[in-house]
């Protein structure tokens, strides 16, 4: 995580690409369409948002220079859904 301005305000958020490039990385992902579903989860249990909300309901994961941070969750949560769908 690292900041960035936008719109006057700074925020701890990271690109779609340094994500993807660190889950292959730590071998939490084989390949890029892995990678891609891994952060898509990420997003729709709310652990992962977009710092620029789209204009649709639906959020699609982008392994591109769009800017993400950590969701409203908690880490604990986290810490289920992680056991619960990749170790379990």
């Amino acid at each position: 995580m690292q900041k960035q301005r936008y719109r006057l305000r700074t925020i701890e958020c990271i690109t779609g690409k340094d994500i993807v490039d660190w889950l292959i990385k730590n071998q939490r992902a084989t390949i890029l369409s892995e990678a891609k579903l891994l952060c898509q989860c990420f997003i729709n249990e709310l652990y992962l948002e977009p710092v620029v909300t789209p204009q649709t309901s639906f959020i699609e994961f982008k392994p591109d220079q769009t800017l993400y941070k950590l969701g409203k969750v908690n880490f604990r949560n986290f810490l289920f859904f992680y056991y619960d769908y990749f170790i379990y």
